[in-house]
């Protein structure tokens, strides 16, 4: 018993070594870096529509992105075609950079709900931002109530961080097998 028990541990552990030396999967590496690799995606558009017509034709799982920016003393949009896994590379290293950007979702798609409350906290001082967003999943999980296919249902609140001026607590609300269309 002891002796199977042995070689089965020897097993596993060849196994292990194994696969340290052979990942079965790589870690993400954008291809923007690598000239010699094929192309990735990652194409910006002045205009919304130029950059949906372009993300149309991509053989790519790619998705529009709006980037608030600065050009010649004018704040302007731009819109950014990339895949998730190329942005969120780019997002995690540059946060300052792509700090004001959203995914724009196409009119008449599936979608998850988001909410966007933001307020100016100077002009706002007795404001609680935190109370103000207690009341909206209160509020939301009330009217979710009121329809019976909601009723067990059970929502995660993902909140993005806020600013030192702004209150911006930003939520995507996830419902499992729930979504909306727009």
């Amino acid at each position: 018993m002891e002796r199977k028990w042995e070689e089965k541990m020897k097993h596993v552990e060849e196994l292990a070594d194994y696969y340290r030396r052979h990942p079965l999967s790589f870690p993400y590496r954008p291809k923007l870096a690598k000239p010699w690799l094929p192309s990735s995606v990652w194409k910006l558009f002045p205009r919304q529509a130029l950059a949906f017509n372009f993300a149309k034709m991509c053989k790519e799982d790619v998705h529009v992105f709006a980037l608030e920016t600065v050009i010649d003393d004018t704040e302007r949009r731009l819109y950014l075609v990339t895949t998730y896994a190329e942005f969120w590379f780019y997002y995690v290293k540059q946060p300052i950079s792509l700090s004001h950007c959203y995914e724009v979702i196409p009119a008449d798609t599936v979608c998850k709900l988001y909410f966007d409350i933001e307020f100016y906290k100077p002009a706002n001082p007795e404001v609680d931002g935190k109370k103000m967003v207690a009341l909206v999943i209160e509020y939301f999980s009330t009217k979710l109530k009121d329809h019976p296919a909601f009723l067990k249902q059970r929502f995660f609140v993902m909140p993005v961080e806020n600013q030192a001026k702004q209150m911006q607590p930003n939520m995507s609300i996830v419902l499992r097998m729930v979504t909306f269309l727009l």
